[in-house]
């Protein structure tokens, strides 16, 4: 796949496996990569356009869980860029205390991610996708949707493809920020440590932006301790053959 003149929108892409997302794109190419978080990605952007070209690299303040938020990002990615082709959802949260904001990211933002499915595939990949093709990840997030825009016919007759990544157990600030304060049951989690198999977010990144070259859309993907594969669900036909 030619990433030359693409431009990536990635929601939590201050850290973690968005953040590594967010370099793996530039090294493939891509022409810019706005940062969607609502925590501050402004240094990361600097530290980005330092290594990799002045401008290639924009922070936008966005709010998976408020609508308008998230249309503004589109909305700067296209004044900054000039073209939206790729959107990567992968915002997440993990504080069990702090169980609101954990619902509110996690729960309600799946309904974000929803949003910006829509938002990419009803207003600004038709009008403003570099070439015919624009791709959508979701991470982990929603396979049913993601299979089933991936395969709608109205969906890929605008040259919109729809795949899906879910990651193993991965070494983020996520995982290594469980502790006591934002985990309730913290003695469940340090029994089972010993069992636990991680892999480095930038193996999740190399995983995006492989799947862009060979997978179709509508596909299901694993990166499981380094380990790359897709995997095949039946469709609805199939399950037919399910019913008691």
């Amino acid at each position: 796949m030619d990433f030359s003149g693409k431009v990536v929108l990635v929601t939590g892409g201050a850290s973690g496996i968005g953040a590594c997302s967010v370099e793996e794109f530039l090294k493939s190419g891509v022409k810019g990569v706005l940062i969607a978080d609502v925590s501050d990605g402004q240094e990361l952007a600097q530290k980005l356009n330092e290594k990799y070209g002045s401008g290639r690299v924009t922070f936008v303040k966005t709010d998976v869980t408020d609508e308008n938020s998230f249309d503004n990002a589109f909305q700067q990615a296209v004044k900054q860029y000039g073209n939206i082709d790729i959107l990567l959802n992968c915002a997440g949260l993990m504080d069990e205390v702090k169980w609101k904001k954990l619902y509110q990211v996690n729960v309600i933002g799946t309904i974000g991610t929803v949003t910006g499915c829509q938002l990419a595939i009803e207003k600004y990949f038709p009008k403003h996708k570099n070439g015919d093709k624009a791709y959508i990840i979701n991470i982990a997030s929603v396979i049913g949707l993601t299979r089933s825009f991936g395969e709608n016919k109205i969906v890929l007759d605008q040259g919109i493809c729809m795949l899906v990544l879910c990651p193993g157990l991965t070494d983020t600030p996520l995982i290594a920020g469980l502790n006591a304060e934002t985990l309730t049951y913290i003695d469940l989690l340090e029994a089972e440590k010993s069992a636990f198999v991680t892999q480095s977010p930038q193996a999740v990144a190399k995983a995006a932006v492989e799947i862009l070259e060979k997978g179709e859309s509508g596909s299901v993907w694993i990166i499981d301790t380094n380990e790359l594969y897709q995997i095949k669900l039946p469709k609805y036909e199939d399950l037919k053959s399910l019913r008691i």
